[in-house]
């Protein structure tokens, strides 16, 4: 059988059933309705922002061990740092998708 998917009912339409369903192409965007997406002054920013955080959770979760006062709290900061370090792209593209 030759024709096209109807994605509403998932059954394969021939002949004139096929031209009628298509769907119709959407209209290019506006300037206004366009946010843009991030400059590449922000994507620097935040690619700087993951790089201290992360070499500085990594430095952290390093000195802990030979930190004479309080290691434990040293290493939680450590990996506290670094956790936010992942965080930072995902909340990024979470707010990208959002404009």
């Amino acid at each position: 059988m030759l024709g096209d998917l109807d994605e509403s009912h998932g059954v394969i339409l021939t002949g004139a059933h096929a031209t009628r369903h298509r769907r119709k192409p959407l209209p290019p965007l506006r300037a206004q309705e366009y946010q843009g997406g991030n400059t590449s002054r922000e994507v620097a920013m935040l690619f700087v922002l993951y790089l201290i955080l992360l070499i500085g959770g990594m430095v952290l979760v390093g000195i802990s061990f030979a930190s004479p006062v309080l290691p434990g709290l040293v290493f939680i900061a450590g990996v506290l740092c670094i956790g936010a370090a992942v965080a930072v792209p995902i909340t990024a593209g979470t707010f990208e998708q959002r404009r």
